[in-house]
Formats: C-alpha cells, structure tokens, sequence
C-alpha cells in the first residue's frame, strides 16, 4: 500500500510539471525571439567559411556571428553564407569569395566584394541605398531587387535579374532589369541576362527567399508582442529608422523579415504574409512615444500595474510626424495607402496589395496567395 501511495505521488507531480510546461510555453518562447534591425549578422553558414576580423584574428564563421565594418568573410570551394543587411535585404556569399563591409548604416550601407560571387536580394530606395563595390568599378543598387555581383582581378559583372542597377561614374551606366554588364579594361558592355544562365548560387538563394517568406507567417502572433515592444522600449527599432525589423525566429534557427508596412513580398515575388501591425502594436509607435502602455498584448498576459490615467483611446493624437521610410516606399511603388483606424491603431493597407518588385513574368491572379510565401501559379 505504501508503495502504491509513492507511486501516485509521483505520477501526479509528473503530470503536474508536464501541465506547467505546456501553460507556460508561450512564455519561453517569446523568451526566444530576438529583435534586431542592424546590418552584419550571419544568418546561414554551409561548408568551409572564415572571417578575418580587422585586427588580424581569423577564425571559423558560424551562424549567429556579426560582421563588423573591416571584417573579411572568406568562402572556400564548398563554402557559402548568408548575411543580414538592411532589414529585408541580404547578402548570400557564393564559394571560393571575398565580402565585407565598408559601412553598416542602414541609410548608406555600402558592401565590398573583392572576389567571387554575391547575391544581393535588397529593398532600396532614397532612404536606403546600397553601394556594391568590386576591384573595377562600384555599383548602386538603386531598386529593390535581386542582383548578382561577379568579381574578379580582370573583370567586374552585376547582373538585374529584378531591380535597377547603376555603374557609378560610367557615361551610360544603367543597368535594367533583365541586363547584365561587364566591366572590362574600364569599358562598359551591357547585354541580356539569360535566366538558362543561372547556377547553383542563384537556385540557393532563390529557394532561401522562399523559405524565409513562410517564416514570416509562422510567427507567433500571441508570443512576439512582448519581445517587439520591449525592444522598441529600449531604442532597438522605430518606424523611422528602417522598412522593418529582423525577428530571430526559433523555429527555423535564424532571422526572417517583419515588415512594417501590408502587404509586402520579397523582391523575389514571395508574400509576407505578417507586417508589424499583425502582432496588436499600439497605435502610439506611429507616433514615436509609448509609455503607460500595457507590457502584453490583447491575446493575453500581464498589464501595466499603474496605466495612464486617461485611456490612450481618448488621448488627443498628436500631429502626425514625418512620413515614415515604409510609407513612402509604399506611395513611390504607386500604391497609395488607405488610413484604417483598427484595435491597435491606424494602419497603412493599400488598396490592393504592395509588391515592391514582382516577378519578371505572372500567371494568373496577383493577389497574395493565402499558404504563406507562396508563389504557385506564378512564373519565378
């Protein structure tokens, strides 16, 4: 009898455990996520990758590492890595090449690529330009789009396969989507880009997009509020300073895209099926202030324990300030955005759907396809 009673005992502190597992899962998880909207981090590391940092220590690049401005990543044959930009953008290094920062700043961010093969997948505008630098030349990525760079001691290439690149310095330097040109001895030859012409490197980066759009819509909606509006309580983001934030997804292992504006999709042409608004942000992000304001969202948790005295739906608004990066990205793509006033605030939904560069070619409808970064019946 004695022995049954510790056997129960112990069942039922097992079973109690178990249930305390599972009631407080949400809350672990949004311990997990990780918010972010700096440029340099590695999100992706395969084979054999180095960094020579810029004090002379070189060592082995691992996934979660951060480049700094100096620090030279170096791929081998088997080698490739993929690197956080400007929010939405990446770098993807190709084997046997050379990449590294310049600058990191988010407004200005200017890359080297002394060797090899890089892909660029970049949201760019007047507020955030790329600078791509080679042995030979330099180019302005001067769209979103998707382009790759070629380098090497005799000869320099950017290929547009979306976007609009720009040679710095060259007479008749442009570069449109669909073109690639060749930098030889100094002289400027632009021809058409061949999509049969497409390697490995181009395929890796293509399906990374892809995966990373549907990390997008696997984020926790009711666990991510807590993390998102302790970072922005803390400076880490603001609708002013980017087109929106990296979240370190733990599910996948690495950083996926929030947008902050609706309706989004990759330059590749895969939807993201969240934006900021999406997880109940507050209106007063908008606005740039938001104390007193609960530390958890309408899906559940804990409230402020001493909230403002007047409710913030009867607070006056304030002006509204200038219009945020996001924003005019969306009204320079021609998509003139509607004000909504929802739970959380107003909310930028344009008419139709936001697509920052579409795919060279469609099929079918163009509205967002409901499984999450899908892009089936579309010709990518």
């Amino acid at each position: 009898m004695k022995n049954l009673t510790i056997l129960a005992v112990a069942i039922l502190a097992i079973s109690s455990i178990a249930a305390a597992q599972r009631v407080n899962s949400p809350s672990s998880v949004s311990d997990r996520y990780i918010i972010s909207a700096k440029a340099g981090g590695v999100n992706l590391v395969e084979g054999q990758v180095e960094v020579l940092r810029r004090d002379g220590r070189k060592h082995i690049l691992v996934k979660g590492d951060s480049i700094e401005v100096g620090d030279e990543v170096i791929t081998g044959a088997n080698g490739r890595a993929e690197i956080l930009l400007n929010p939405g953008s990446y770098a993807r290094v190709g084997a046997d090449s050379s990449f590294s920062f310049k600058t990191t700043a988010l407004d200005d961010l200017q890359l080297v690529v002394d060797r090899g093969s890089v892909v660029f997948e970049v949201f760019a505008s007047n507020d955030f330009t790329v600078t791509v630098e080679t042995p030979e030349t330099k180019f302005l990525l001067a769209e979103s789009g998707v382009y790759r760079v070629n380098s090497d001691p005799d000869n320099s290439n950017i290929a547009a396969l979306r976007g609009r690149a720009v040679i710095v310095g060259a007479a008749d330097g442009r570069v449109k989507k669909g073109r690639e040109a060749s930098i030889v001895d100094g002289r400027v030859e632009v021809s058409k880009f061949e999509k049969k012409e497409r390697d490995e490197l181009d395929e890796w980066s293509k399906d990374r997009a892809k995966l990373l759009a549907k990390a997008n819509s696997r984020l926790d909606r009711r666990s991510l509020y807590d993390p998102l509006m302790s970072a922005y309580g803390s400076g880490v983001w603001s609708l002013h300073r980017s087109l929106g934030l990296w979240v370190f997804n733990p599910y996948i292992g690495g950083y996926c895209f929030l947008p902050f504006g609706y309706g989004w999709g990759s330059p590749y042409g895969y939807w993201y099926d969240y934006d900021i608004w999406r997880f109940g942000v507050p209106r007063c992000v908008y606005y740039g202030s938001c104390s007193g304001y609960p530390s958890s969202g309408p899906t559940g948790g804990t409230t402020n324990p001493n909230p403002p005295t007047t409710p913030p739906a009867t607070t006056p608004e304030p002006r509204r300030p200038t219009v945020p990066p996001f924003e005019r990205m969306q009204r320079q793509e021609g998509k003139i955005p509607v004000e909504r006033t929802v739970d959380s605030g107003p909310i930028f939904r344009p008419v139709t759907p936001v697509v920052i560069s579409p795919p060279v070619e469609t099929r079918g409808p163009v509205t967002p396809p409901l499984g999450g970064g899908s892009t089936k019946g579309r010709d990518n």
